[in-house]
């Protein structure tokens, strides 16, 4: 199920790093807001679902564990809202040091993942498999697994839900519950659903109502 897990060790290679540190005397020190990042290690990582190679991030406290569990569903679609390092270290490695292991996907065709994202259609797979993926991971406790997600990750989430079972507890915010009154008083978002889901020109009603 897991094809890859790569270490992130060196942040100074990323662009967010002058956000998250300060330099005294000529040394970088986190900065007082993100020292939490001591706490964390950061993996990239490549999974499997329906076959295709899809990418994500792992954080996970430093300890031994074993530790309860998030899946952290994105928002956005393509590129937008996409994953990356900067949004890793700022906001989910939060959740990390607090004492989860955190699984962020980037959805199929994502990220450099393969296959083609589908907004909520047969992607859904790539959060419905994360319960095996974390299972794989020796510091994650998965009879006790939480999701998250927040506005199109919010939609992933409640339509993932319905396939998923063991799942102790859900968060969404700003989250997409009813895709048919979203594409009514957002003109934009039916050219995403008809760029991305497969059939919605030819079954609109009922690719909205799925």
């Amino acid at each position: 199920m897991i094809i890859e897990e790569r270490s992130i060790v060196d942040l100074s290679e990323y662009p967010v790093y002058s956000y998250l540190v300060d330099t005294v005397e000529g040394d970088a020190q986190w900065k007082p807001e993100f020292e939490y990042l001591e706490e964390v290690n950061m993996f990239a990582l490549t999974y499997l679902s329906d076959g295709l190679k899809v990418r994500g991030f792992v954080v996970e406290p430093t300890g031994d564990g074993p530790f309860p569990c998030i899946i952290l569903n994105r928002g956005g679609n393509k590129e937008l809202g996409a994953w990356n390092v900067g949004g890793i270290a700022m906001f989910v490695a939060k959740f990390a040091a607090a004492g989860y292991v955190v699984v962020a996907p980037q959805y199929r065709g994502n990220g450099g993942g393969e296959g083609i994202e589908e907004f909520g259609d047969s992607d859904v797979n790539d959060v419905v498999v994360l319960p095996k993926v974390l299972a794989e991971l020796p510091k994650a406790d998965t009879s006790r697994i939480g999701m998250f997600g927040w506005s199109r990750g919010g939609m992933m989430s409640y339509t993932a839900l319905r396939q998923i079972n063991g799942i102790k507890a859900a968060v969404v915010g700003g989250a997409v519950s009813d895709l048919g009154t979203m594409v009514d008083d957002r003109p934009e978002m039916e050219e995403v659903c008809m760029e991305l889901i497969p059939g919605f020109t030819e079954a609109k009603p009922q690719k909205l109502e799925e």
